[in-house]
This record gives C-alpha cells, sequence and structure tokens, in this order.
C-alpha cells in the first residue's frame, strides 16, 4: 500500500513478517529499488554465519560455501554498487550441514558485487569481485 504524502513523497506500509522487493523509476535517468529484510536475533545470526566465496576475485564462477542446522531453502541474493539486485537465485530443500552453491558470472560485468544469502536461519553476506 502506498499513500502520497507531497511532492514526490510516498510512504510504503509492509507487514513486519514480509520480504519484499520495489522498484521504480521517476524518468529516463532517475530509477531506484529497495528490499526490505528481517532482522533476527544475534543468536540465529550464528547458525548462518560460517560461510564463504572462493576462488574471490573470480573469472567465471565461484562456490559459496556454508553451514545449514536443518534442511531448508535459501536465497542467493546478489547487488551491485548502487545497492540493485542483478540476481536471485533460490535452493529449495538443502540439507543439514555444510553446503556449497556454484555461482555463474553469465552476464555480469566485472566489478565488485555483495551476496546475501537468506534463510530461515538467518542473513549473512560477503564481497565477491569479478575479473
Amino acid at each position: 500500500m502506498h499513500s502520497g504524502l507531497g511532492s514526490n513523497t510516498y510512504e510504503v506500509v509492509i507487514p513486519k513478517s514480509s520480504i519484499i522487493s520495489i522498484t521504480g523509476k521517476e524518468n529516463d535517468s532517475i530509477s531506484w529499488s529497495f528490499a526490505t529484510q528481517r532482522i533476527l536475533s544475534s543468536k540465529k545470526e550464528q547458525k548462518l554465519i560460517d560461510h564463504s566465496a572462493f576462488p574471490n576475485p573470480f573469472s567465471d564462477f565461484t562456490t559459496i560455501q556454508f553451514n545449514l542446522p536443518q534442511t531448508q531453502s535459501v536465497n542467493l541474493l546478489v547487488f551491485d554498487l548502487k545497492g540493485q539486485i542483478v540476481r536471485q537465485e533460490q535452493y529449495d530443500n538443502l540439507g543439514s550441514d555444510k553446503q556449497s552453491i556454484k555461482f555463474e558470472r553469465k552476464d555480469l560485468p566485472a566489478g565488485l558485487y555483495r551476496y546475501q544469502l537468506q534463510s530461515a536461519e538467518g542473513l549473512v553476506g560477503g564481497k565477491m569481485l569479478i575479473k
């Protein structure tokens, strides 16, 4: 839901349990996007904290490793330096213990990117460099 508050100002009301992404465009030269995230207690964050991406930097692909305490789905979000989501991948029913995701560069240009792993256990992230 949104309501105009004045000149080009809007209020967006989002239920607490929702995670959403919103994008928009004011004109041909101004576009914007933002995403909401759940804030979790430090106890839950620690369950996903052991993660790494290698090789880093990479040319074609990198492997992101992490631990899961139980079987669940994981979302991988990749952001450019503007904070825009440039890739989103979902991995369903990953088993407990150590997991690996092979992230392929595909059409992404060289540069620095930020990634986030989201699951029921928490949210962790890091940086990766495509050369």
